[in-house]
């Protein structure tokens, strides 16, 4: 196994947890950490959905960042939990068995920026005329409620499913007028050596599997996938051709309980259920600004004098 071969199956091995069962694909758990291995850093990219704080946690990685990493919110107030995001990093040793990055940049990706209509049922609302789908499990920003009302404008953190309803995982409100400012996600985002990418299936053959928008060829048999299944898939950038080399069937977009800097991956923390009302924000570890958190994940502890501040709770109404 070559040494951005056994990254990758670094990474992949410790994304199953959280998952409720793997799908096929050819990669292969290794042991020992990347810096052990003599493995080189590898580009990396990432899509995903923020799930914890203390640096960020995206597709299961802890991705550290500061002042000086290029962020791009595309209008959003902060980074917040239930965002949707691309990081491309460089990938780093392991620490406290959790897979590490140092991200390069990052983008805040919105599935939806526009105005409510009026809603085709029990959770779905009508954005600039798509389906939006918004469940227990959708982290909703401060003043933002489960109904939201016609004429309002929101932005919208989520993955298409096959019939391109958007499966939210955070809306919040934006300024009148606003549209996303480009796609969510294409195969050009992922021009670094190895991705980790989530979503929905939304086509699938014998070799090709297309999670949202974007089009994956698979070195080996799929097993059971299917179209709308949510998962998890990794591979490797061949000259612009993105090859799957393991995918897992997720249980859910966020944990039960929030991410924290140490736990293993999908694991969350003990932490109490917030309450219905005000923000009470507290900025993350990159002095960018500050986060909020739903009912549930549950917030992670600091468990540390030196711990970065913890998510604390959003306001809901």
């Amino acid at each position: 196994m070559t040494g951005p071969r056994i990254l990758l199956a670094l990474l992949a091995s410790a994304l199953v947890a959280g998952c409720s069962g793997g799908i096929g694909g050819t990669g292969s758990r290794a042991d020992g950490g990347i810096g052990g291995t003599g493995a080189p850093a590898a580009d990396l990219a990432l899509f995903g959905v923020v799930t914890g704080f203390g640096s960020i946690f995206v597709d299961g990685v802890e991705v550290h960042y500061d002042r000086a990493t290029p962020l791009e919110l595309n209008g959003a107030p902060q980074l917040a939990l239930g965002q949707t995001v691309l990081v491309q990093a460089r990938s780093l040793e392991p620490m406290r068995g959790a897979p590490q990055a140092r991200a390069t940049s990052i983008r805040v990706a919105d599935a939806l920026v526009g105005t409510v209509a009026a809603g085709d049922g029990a959770g779905i609302v009508r954005v600039d005329g798509r389906r939006v789908r918004i469940d227990a499990g959708t982290v909703l920003g401060p003043g933002t409620g489960a109904a939201p009302k016609s004429g309002e404008t929101l932005r919208v953190s989520g993955f298409a499913t096959a019939d391109g309803t958007i499966a939210a995982t955070r809306i919040e409100r934006a300024p009148a007028g606003k549209s996303a400012q480009r796609e969510q996600l294409s195969a050009a985002d992922l021009k670094s050596g190895h991705f980790i990418v989530e979503g929905y299936v939304t086509g699938i053959s014998r070799d090709e599997v297309r999670v949202g928008t974007v089009a994956l060829t698979a070195d080996a048999p799929l097993g059971s996938m299917a179209r709308d299944q949510l998962v998890r898939v990794s591979g490797r950038n061949e000259n612009g051709r993105l090859v799957v080399e393991r995918a897992e069937r997720l249980s859910g977009v966020l944990p039960p309980r929030g991410e924290r800097p140490g736990a293993r991956p999908g694991s969350g923390d003990r932490g109490e259920r917030g309450e219905r009302g005000g923000p009470d924000d507290r900025p993350d570890n990159s002095g960018r600004g500050s986060v909020d958190r739903p009912d549930r994940p549950e917030r992670p502890d600091r468990g540390g004098g030196d711990r970065p501040d913890r998510p604390d709770r959003s306001g809901r109404h």
